[in-house]
């Protein structure tokens, strides 16, 4: 790394935590004086409990595991108010959830990427319950009902079934009780926030118990369309999950499960803006968008899965899931992003997916640990999509620029993992994962009217068709040393792989002789440490990675002159590397801090051919900020006058500048660093059964720009924050 990534990392970090440490005193100042005198007396603080993950697929320490990781249970989900993935990333280090021209990509260590062409496979891969949930159209997913979300950063395949070259999302929900019990929660807030969700758990019949549970979260939009007074950026989304668990023997558990969700919004890609990245001046402002289209959105999920698990003789646990995934997202926008009817777009993507694992893990005892299993997946995957000339083009109005696709994939893995104690103190950890993959695409593009396609600059392609089969063998060798019974230290090297794929989408003639992209590999190192202080009350976790892409599969605009498209190739290589890490502090009985950060250089190693006049070899990966942090206060008291106990929570995020484009453009391509603080004052009555919470999100109501782009006309769009909101909410349980 070079020195001058150095010194300005160094200055992005003291800046961000000398706001953090302000923004934690401005908590500290809101805590009642009797609260703050009440805490001095107390008694000294007990440890912090036990973080207890299954990423190695057995349960562990996560101080044991050596992956570079970050774990959310279900009250650091509750207090963060987190509604979906997106939400995470302002409590996750160089972890972030973006958008792409209306998709959503997840990025870990600064790569990422894909979003809207069902011919790319996302690098991070996403399981819910052990199930992969595909494409990024899937990505919605609610985080509702959820126990515990782990996100595990560097390449996993040698632990999951699908390609994971840059980390993998693992999503546990609430299981079944055996006693009854369950919960109703309500939220209303501002822009008319109406947040409903219930859930009730216990036994139906000797050895079965289910667990029901619903949801609906709504709100108003944030955005004004001046044409016809319509609140764009709205939501509306409804849940449902259920679980049948049956005790079929001593030894055999079996879980039966099915969800549903069907969102629908008015959804903005982005505002338009000149060039320069300034508000276009005479009809709309910040806030305010002037469409002829009301642009649109809905997304149905649904799945089941049935997974057995059979204990055998000796502590090894013999694991069977079968699962099936059906999304479905059709979208609506107005291309052009004004009043003159020019320019719609009308996409359609399906994608229906089963999968198949057998997997059996040893017990976390004895001299070799051990996990192997097998992974099929069958994916088809569908899109239908059509650029729709308006009045503005006279004759030529309602004639439309189509692509229409299939990919068919169907892969299957081989993966296993040993931990081996060399000595007592050294372990030696071993991974290794065998894929065979095959594709098929079929793919039209303009065809319905290839003079229109090309007045557009657009390919045109009638009915092709290719297939490609890809063999890898990806190993994993590290070791871990236990320093202390407190403190673990552990290195390894780890290859990842990402098949190709193609240019599924509205793409130049240049791009049209070939739509294929090639598949990518990726080398990491990485060197970390786990432990404890304190008497278990002060947790802490550091890791050092080095990561080496080749072939990388890049995402990016192309302008053809009077429009702009999205498309797929391979850079010769790209580099991520930095540190990240965490600490947990139980500073009192009642005060528990936390601190994340990441420092992450991610840059083209190589890539000359970014554009026909440019390279972009040494520039920045898209959406790879250098540095993001966050901090988190809990305090929690008695207090005796209210009869009953408040807790007050407050985080602050930190996302440093990164551009939303490898041609790294400083004007409409760059993103600016943002803050992000919510709060949340809980109150809970002694000797009852509800909670009461007042709850704020982006309490200084900042509307930094999270998105820059361009659309197919070549618009310049921005997205922002979402502004401030706050709420009530009231829960009620039961048991």
């Amino acid at each position: 790394m070079k020195s001058v990534h150095l010194s300005r990392t160094a200055t992005l970090r003291l800046r961000a935590f000398s706001k953090s440490v302000i923004a934690l005193a401005a908590v500290a100042a809101l805590l009642p004086v009797g609260a703050q005198q009440a805490a001095a007396t107390d008694d000294a603080p007990t440890a912090l409990a036990p973080v207890v993950v299954t990423a190695q697929k057995r349960q562990q320490s996560t101080q044991e595991v050596p992956i570079a990781m970050t774990v959310l249970g279900a009250d650091a989900l509750e207090k963060t108010r987190a509604a979906s993935l997106e939400d995470l990333q302002q409590l996750v280090p160089s972890f972030s959830m973006d958008d792409q021209s209306g998709y959503h990509t997840v990025t870990v260590r600064g790569v990422g990427g894909g979003g809207r062409n069902i011919g790319f496979d996302p690098r991070v891969g996403v399981y819910v319950d052990g199930i992969y949930m595909g494409q990024s159209q899937a990505l919605d997913q609610p985080l509702f009902d959820v126990e515990q979300v782990e996100i595990l950063r560097g390449p996993q395949g040698y632990l999951f079934g699908r390609n994971t070259v840059a980390g993998a999302v693992n999503i546990t929900t609430a299981a079944p009780a055996r006693t009854l019990q369950g919960y109703v929660s309500a939220d209303l807030g501002s822009y008319g926030t109406q947040n409903v969700s219930a859930s009730v758990s216990g036994p139906i019949a000797d050895k079965v118990s289910g667990k029901l549970s619903l949801s609906s979260e709504s709100h108003t939009g944030f955005i004004t369309n001046v044409n016809d007074g319509q609140k764009l950026d709205d939501l509306k989304r409804e849940t449902v999950r259920g679980q049948l668990l049956f005790q079929a023997s001593d030894k055999l558990k079996i879980n039966v499960a099915a969800d549903s969700s069907y969102t629908n919004q008015r959804l903005v890609l982005g505002e338009p803006v000149a060039a320069s990245g300034q508000q276009l001046p005479g009809g709309t402002s910040i806030g305010s968008v002037d469409f002829n289209v009301t642009p649109k959105e809905t997304t149905h999920l649904s799945g089941a899965s049935v997974t057995a698990n059979y204990a055998l003789d000796g502590g090894d646990t013999l694991t069977a899931i079968v699962g099936q995934r059906s999304t479905r997202q059709i979208k609506t926008n107005d291309t052009d992003y004004s009043a003159v009817d020019q320019l719609s777009v009308h996409y359609s993507d399906d994608f229906k997916q089963t999968s198949e694992e057998v997997r059996i893990a040893s017990a976390n005892q004895g001299v070799a640990r051990y996990v192997v299993g097998v992974f099929h997946l069958n994916e088809s995957a569908d899109t239908a999509r059509a650029a729709n000339l308006g009045a503005a083009f006279g004759p030529a109005a309602g004639l439309s620029v189509t692509n229409s696709g299939t990919v068919k994939t169907d892969t299957s893995a081989l993966y296993g993992a040993l931990d081996y104690d060399l000595l007592p103190a050294l372990t030696l950890n071993l991974g290794a994962r065998y894929t065979h993959e095959t594709k098929n695409v079929l793919f039209s593009l303009g065809s319905a009217a290839p003079g229109l396609a090309a007045a557009f600059g657009i390919g045109t392609l009638n009915g092709y068709t290719h297939s490609r089969d890809e063999n890898n063998l990806s190993p994993s060798v590290g070791a871990t040393y236990a320093v202390s019974k407190e403190q673990n230290l552990y290195a390894k090297f780890s290859r990842g792989f990402k098949s190709g794929g193609w240019n599924v989408d509205f793409i130049s003639a240049a791009a049209a002789v070939n739509p294929s992209f090639n598949a990518e590999s990726v080398d990491t190192y990485e060197v970390g440490t786990k432990g404890q202080m304190l008497g278990g009350r002060l947790r802490y976790d550091l890791s050092v990675y080095d990561s080496s892409f080749k072939n990388f599969q890049v995402f990016q605009f192309v302008n053809l002159g009077a429009t702009s498209v999205l498309q797929l190739t391979n850079a010769a290589g790209a580099k991520s590397k930095g540190l990240d890490g965490s600490l947990t502090w139980r500073a009192s009985k009642q005060l528990d801090l936390g601190a994340n950060f990441g420092v992450v250089h991610a840059t083209f190693s190589s890539f000359s051919g970014c554009t026909a006049t440019q390279s972009c070899t040494g520039n920045q990966l898209p959406y790879a900020p250098q540095f993001t942090s966050a901090l988190t206060a809990n305090y929690g008291v008695p207090v005796a006058s209210l009869g009953g106990k408040l807790n007050l929570y407050g985080e602050y995020s930190y996302r440093g500048k990164s551009y939303s484009d490898p041609v790294n453009d400083p004007v409409t391509q760059r993103l600016p660093s943002r803050e992000l603080v919510n709060a949340r004052l809980a109150f809970s009555p002694n000797d009852s059964h509800w909670d009461f919470n007042l709850w704020a999100h982006n309490v200084f109501n900042k509307d930094t720009v999270t998105l820059r782009g361009q659309d197919f006309l070549g618009t310049y769009i921005v997205k922002r924050m979402e502004p401030r909101m706050v709420g009530l909410q009231a829960k009620y349980f039961f048991d």
